[in-house]
């Protein structure tokens, strides 16, 4: 398990304007937060592991001070299992991840409707076909 707490003030953020198709520093922001993972192996053939994750990003500065930064989701979460079914040879993996609701690109004034939470859910299958050995 590892977690984690930061506090980071930018003062040279860049940003994409499409409209004047060039990149911006934006107003000072202020990004803090905190992150937890962990994993748990059960057997040789069984891994499980999650995080979740709170960032809070606003202006600290400028016309928008006190404003979200758009594209942030506040909470973030994922929850994953992997099956080693045979020898590494075969492996299975799935993950369910979770953002919350965002404010819009662009919208630094935060006046447009929020981007609604959502989630995915991934499935892979992968195996290792050289020995553990490296050759």
């Amino acid at each position: 398990m590892q977690s984690s707490i930061y506090n980071m003030n930018l003062t040279n953020e860049i940003h994409f304007d499409p409209v004047n198709f060039v990149e911006v520093n934006l107003d000072p922001t202020r990004r803090y937060g905190s992150e937890t993972a962990a994993s748990l192996r059960i057997n040789d053939a069984w891994l499980l592991r999650g995080g979740v994750a709170y960032t809070r990003a606003v202006f600290r500065d400028g016309l928008f001070a006190g404003n979200d930064v758009p594209l942030v989701s506040r909470f973030t979460a994922s929850g994953g299992v992997s099956w080693n079914i045979w020898q590494k040879y075969l492996v299975a993996d799935a993950t369910v991840r979770y953002w919350s609701s965002r404010r819009m690109d662009n919208d630094q004034a935060n006046t447009q409707g929020r981007i609604p939470a959502n989630a995915t859910v991934d499935f892979k299958l992968r195996g290792n076909m050289i020995g553990s050995s490296g050759r």
